[in-house]
């Protein structure tokens, strides 16, 4: 029955009245002409999750206020199904029937012109609600004109877009996968460029095969800058899942094709995103080159979207480098033509930087202002991996500013959602802070658990800053417990990778650490060598919180050998610091 139709096969030999076909019939010719065409066209492309009214009406071509009288006549004859939230359903039989009667009753070109409006509700729609909750994109393609008797719908607000797209994706996938095999090739590729934004928000399951599918219809279609945006889209992909090489290949091969295709906003875009992967490499300056590369294309087409992106991952890397003061100039920069272009994502995560920037600095306030503002437009827009990011942020300022339960909510929230996302960087950063604060806690059982998880990931993405990070969590771990050899040794190989990766402000922290180890081990010339090297890398910075534990460390080190004058300088000036930057409990709340 599967290899043939099933209506026709469901029958009674010799009884033609006794049959499934004649019993659906008997409800559909009872139905108007208008309804009748409604219900044939019905079984024209999949839509497994169900058919709004808004894209029934794009179907038959009518206004939606014409067509909601028809599904209410198909729904008192049993033959679709509405359910509470207005969506019509069909049972696979009576789909298969109303394909096997528009094939029989309306001419082709009808059947490929309800098929087309239907594919181009999806598209433009997906367009609308992305540029909503995204902002505009710099890699955004000239699309086919909308044709006449295609509903647009209307978003009142970002969650109702975000709502859309939810409810709409099982169809947008279904809608592509039938443009694709019914030989609609760039109908396809733009259905999976479409969705991209989408993917960077929240990455929906059978986003790979989408991107591939469309990859194979740009190819089919001969068409340079659909595949060029479908390897993108891969790139992007690559990035969720921390996968750094493959994203590197992919933007090459990117990059190749929209130099092919004339596309310089491809061309950036792909010379961008190398450089994110190369900054999670700890490539950093290579990064920065790249990035600067792709901010010089951008400023002479005039792209702003693509320019603002490019300060964002500019305040990034030199964040990562510990030129703060850059790091800052650079986010702020972001802000105005993220806001220009109405880049919402965009907004949160320069956002989400500048909070780190601050937090970093001291400025422990100010950073949960931010990073509260920065999820406040992630949740709106439903950017769970950036909320994850961001929850981590908001964990490791309420962390230094001592309020451990705080920090435990918001890092524990901060795992939980990336435990469900694919990046597993994200759920390394929230281990290594939940590790941090169960350290603080005194729960050093837990917080082991936490960093044996965190450095078996780090190590399995192969992610330098993840792994210099769980072995400074882990060097706390050991001075914790009273095993300064431990964490000297943890320490070292903290530095050493820091070093070699270019990351300035985990270098200092690897110094402060092999510092407190060797007072630890009575060695109080070692501890006074490593302050000095943790100094001189925290005052550039502006890290004023790490310089005032440094000058305590000093205090301690000075007072074991018997210089009490030089003991109290220090731990003065480190109270004066410590009096500027900490603010009372009230100051910061939960957020």
């Amino acid at each position: 029955m599967a290899a043939h139709d099933p209506v026709a096969q469901l029958r009674v030999d010799g009884d033609e009245t006794a049959s499934v076909r004649s019993t659906f019939d008997l409800s559909y010719q009872a139905l108007a002409s208008e309804t009748q065409r409604l219900f044939r066209l019905l079984g024209l492309v999949p839509a497994p999750g169900g058919l709004a009214s808004a894209a029934a009406a794009a179907l038959a071509g009518l206004p939606v206020e014409a067509v909601e009288p028809l599904i209410d006549q198909l729904a008192r004859y049993h033959l679709v199904k509405v359910a509470e939230n207005t969506r019509l359903a069909c049972h696979d039989l009576l789909l298969q029937h109303a394909a096997n009667l528009t094939a029989e009753q309306d001419p082709p070109a009808e059947q490929d012109a309800a098929t087309d409006r239907l594919l181009h509700f999806y598209l433009h729609n997906t367009d609308r609600a992305a540029a909503l909750l995204h902002g505009r994109s710099s890699l955004k393609l000239s699309r086919d004109p909308q044709p006449d008797g295609v509903p647009i719908v209307e978003f009142a607000a970002e969650a109702h877009a975000q709502q859309w797209l939810h409810d709409e994706w099982a169809n947008i996938v279904a809608g592509l996968d039938f443009a694709a095999a019914t030989g609609r090739h760039r109908m396809a590729w733009h259905l999976a460029d479409a969705v991209r934004d989408f993917m960077q928000l929240q990455a929906p399951p059978q986003y790979r095969s989408v991107v591939l599918t469309g990859l194979h219809a740009a190819r089919q279609a001969g068409d340079l800058q659909g595949e060029a945006a479908m390897r993108h889209s891969l790139g992007v992909l690559c990035w969720r899942v921390a996968e750094f090489h493959a994203m590197i290949d992919e933007c090459q091969a990117a990059a190749d094709l929209a130099a092919r295709a004339r596309w310089p906003q491809g061309q950036s875009a792909a010379l961008c995103n190398s450089g994110i992967a190369l900054a999670q490499l700890g490539q950093t300056r290579q990064a920065i080159h790249r990035f600067t590369q792709s901010l010089a294309i951008d400023r002479r087409i005039g792209d702003r979207a693509g320019e603002a992106a490019l300060l964002i991952n500019l305040a990034a890397a030199h964040e990562q480098l510990g030129n703060l003061p850059a790091a800052a100039r650079f986010g702020e920069a972001a802000l105005r033509p993220l806001r220009e272009t109405g880049q919402r994502q965009g907004e949160a995560i320069a956002l989400s930087y500048l909070a780190t920037v601050r937090r970093e600095q001291g400025h422990l306030v100010e950073a949960l202002d931010t990073i509260t503002a920065s999820l406040a437009i992630c949740r709106s827009v439903g950017a769970r991996h950036d909320e994850a990011a961001g929850l981590t942020t908001l964990g490791l300022v309420h962390r230094d500013a001592e309020r451990h339960d705080a920090a435990l909510e918001a890092l524990t929230a901060a795992f939980e959602i990336a435990q469900r996302l694919p990046d597993r960087r994200l759920t390394t950063f929230a281990l290594v802070g939940l590790a941090n604060v169960q350290i603080r806690r005194g729960h050093l059982a837990d917080a082991e658990d936490r960093l044996d998880a965190a450095t078996n990931l780090a190590h399995r993405i192969e992610h330098d800053r993840a792994i210099v990070e769980a072995l400074l969590a882990t060097c706390e771990l050991h001075l914790a417990k009273q095993q300064p050899r431990r964490a000297h040794d943890r320490a070292t190989r903290a530095l050493e990778i820091a070093q070699r990766s270019g990351y300035t402000l985990l270098a200092a922290q690897a110094h402060s650490h092999l510092a407190t180890a060797s007072l630890e081990m009575r060695d109080p010339a070692g501890c006074l060598e490593h302050c000095e090297q943790a100094l001189t890398l925290q005052r550039p910075a502006g890290q004023r919180l790490a310089q005032a534990r440094t000058l305590l460390l000093r205090a301690r080190a000075h007072q074991s050998q018997g210089d009490v004058t030089l003991a109290r300088s220090h731990r003065e000036q480190a109270r004066r610091v410590l009096d500027q930057i900490l603010p009372p409990p009230s100051a910061i709340t939960n957020a």
